[in-house]
């Protein structure tokens, strides 16, 4: 069972990407074409017209602070950074500034890339991931490392967990606006979600015991006006997986997203979609209501090898949810041993 953050995020970047515009280059009649001549040194433009046109980055006159000419180095070295472009840039470029003070910079002027990039990956591994990864990756670690930054509500232990749910709703071959942005500019524009501003600025506290309860019947009880009566031979194993998983630290839903859920309708954001994910679908659509003695049969056969299941309704549904359960399903017919039964879990 996905939390309902991940199905927001995928929203929010579905809608982003199908109303973002390139960016418009600069024409010549917004160019200041005529610098005033009259405020240059005389002297100092004798020296450039002096100076060799084909010195190397690093050995050009110190016109610049030393960390603006090591990122600008740091953005001519494509090699072992496939996921720089012309869009990442944007984000690679105050990444490297935000990290660069606390580096010898004049030192690693004068370094060959991998120097520079070692160097600048040591200080911020959003900048690493952003170079390194492909386009969607790259993109969405960073998208969490904002979210992380901005939100007093995310903790740096859920960056995996919302790097994940923004390559759900990623497309590589339409790169949204909302990868251009800054890291304020992403939250600013995010927080005009009700849903997602209340994730943002709440605690990060995990819920309790009574509101895991109440959080795990919400979301049976809504599954089961959507999908009854195909869902119905799941719901009780589908509550105590999700008040399981709720109660763990790792997948606990704050207190704040359990409130918001139990008190909203199930016609209603975030709601209003729920079992149309993947999973979840398969207890809605009636695939496995012609299997259901098969997937009590399978439990009953991993049970008798000592496997740590839950008892037989609630293992029911856990293999119902399994990504694949008539290919899980298929692995067990044709298990002779506990150990091919284990290859199949």
């Amino acid at each position: 069972m996905h939390r309902p953050i991940h199905l927001m995020l995928i929203l929010v970047l579905a809608i982003v990407a199908a109303c973002s515009d390139d960016p418009q280059p600069a024409t010549l009649d917004t160019l200041d074409t005529e610098p005033d001549l009259s405020t240059l040194d005389p002297d100092a433009t004798q020296d450039a017209a002096d100076a060799p046109d084909d010195l190397p980055p690093e050995t050009l006159p110190p016109t610049l602070p030393p960390c603006l000419r090591l990122c600008d180095r740091f953005l001519d070295c494509p090699e072992g950074c496939p996921g720089l472009d012309w869009r990442t840039t944007l984000l690679a470029y105050p990444l490297c500034l935000e990290r660069c003070p606390a580096l010898p910079a004049e030192d690693l002027l004068q370094a060959t890339c991998a120097e520079i990039q070692a160097a600048l990956f040591a200080q911020s591994p959003p900048l690493r991931d952003l170079c390194e990864q492909p386009f969607c990756h790259s993109h969405c670690h960073y998208f969490a490392h904002c979210l992380v930054e901005q939100c007093p509500g995310f903790i740096p232990a859920q960056l995996a967990p919302l790097a994940e749910d923004c390559l759900r709703g990623c497309d590589p071959d339409d790169r949204g606006a909302l990868f251009t942005m800054t890291c304020e500019d992403i939250t600013t524009f995010l927080n005009q979600d009700p849903y997602f501003h209340l994730l943002c600025t709440s605690s990060p506290e995990c819920a309790d015991a009574p509101q895991c309860a109440l959080y795990a019947d919400k979301i049976s009880t809504c599954l089961q006006q959507r999908c009854a009566p195909n869902a119905d031979p799941f719901l009780d194993g589908l509550r105590e997986i999700l008040t399981h998983n709720c109660l763990q630290p790792e997948s606990c839903p704050r207190q704040a997203e359990v409130l918001w859920l139990t008190t909203s309708a199930c016609d209603a954001p975030p709601l209003d979609t729920l079992g149309q994910e993947p999973t979840l679908s398969h207890l809605c659509t009636g695939l496995l209501t012609p299997h259901l003695d098969a997937l009590d049969a399978a439990c009953a056969r991993a049970t008798a090898c000592a496997f740590p299941l839950p008892p037989l309704h609630t293992c029911r549904t856990l293999l119902a949810l399994h990504p694949d359960p008539l290919a899980l399903l298929t692995c067990f017919d044709a298990a002779q041993s506990c150990q091919e039964i284990a290859a199949c879990l």
